[in-house]
């Protein structure tokens, strides 16, 4: 049995982080929480990327969390790429926010978001964190996993579309799409559903089939990250994948 916990990520307000753990068993979610960030974590205003990796770093300890998945950049463009303003990663997954060289952009606004989220992995990797390094994932479970994790591409990858921004206050919506993955893999859910909670939850599958070994079942896309001046530069996003079987 493993746990896998996922997090969409948000930096203004508290109320915005989407938090899910996955418990798996034998290669298959057989329940997901969502936590809480100010009930179950005790964030009573948005932390900083620092705050943030060291109660999540204790959490994953308290709990034996193996792998974390973070929706947000891990580095930015490498100063070699050929690519004129974006990762590959980035690239290949049309993520609407992309990271140039640093500290550029696009959309320039995105900025803020992007420090953070880099400040974010770049802590959680000092704290003993190991990145994502080849596209199969080999993973012995002896430091902690941190994956960069995109949600709108796991629901293309899992063949959905991807959730709408309205359907935050669409209840019905979310149930709908929720149960839809409950089909899927058969897992039971607790906790408040929330639009950001369901991003995490279905980018946190990726992880199950990382603990599982079943590559099958995840694609990691984008080249290796390296350091560059002092910064993290490309990196992959691993989102999961569906297998779609036929009949014979």
């Amino acid at each position: 049995m493993g746990k896998v916990l996922s997090i969409d990520l948000a930096y203004r307000r508290v109320r915005d982080l989407g938090i899910c753990l996955i418990e798996e068993h034998r290669g298959r979610p057989t329940t997901a929480r969502f936590v809480d960030p100010k009930g179950d974590l005790g964030f009573k205003r948005p932390p900083s990327a620092q705050e943030l990796a060291e109660t999540i770093s204790n959490y994953c300890h308290e709990n034996e969390i193996r792998v974390l998945l973070l929706d947000g950049p891990q580095g930015w463009k490498d100063p070699s790429s050929n690519l004129k303003e974006c990762r590959y990663c980035e690239r290949i997954l049309n993520t609407p926010g992309k990271t140039g060289v640093r500290p550029q952009t696009k959309p320039k606004n995105w900025r803020d978001f992007a420090e953070y989220s880099v400040s974010l992995f770049d802590s959680m990797v000092r704290a003993g964190g190991e990145l994502v390094r080849t596209p199969v994932i080999s993973f012995a479970g002896e430091r902690l996993l941190v994956i960069e994790s995109f949600p709108a591409g796991a629901w293309q990858m899992l063949c959905m579309s991807p959730l709408r921004a309205e359907w935050r206050k669409k209840p019905a919506a979310l149930k709908g799409r929720l149960k839809t993955l409950q089909r899927l893999y058969g897992f039971r859910c607790e906790g408040c559903l929330t639009h950001d909670g369901l991003q995490a939850l279905v980018a946190g599958l990726a992880g199950v089939a990382i603990l599982a070994g079943n590559a099958a079942r995840y694609i990691a896309l984008g080249v290796p990250p390296n350091r560059d001046n002092g910064v993290t530069v490309e990196g992959f996003i691993v989102c999961p994948r569906r297998v779609i079987r036929r009949q014979k």
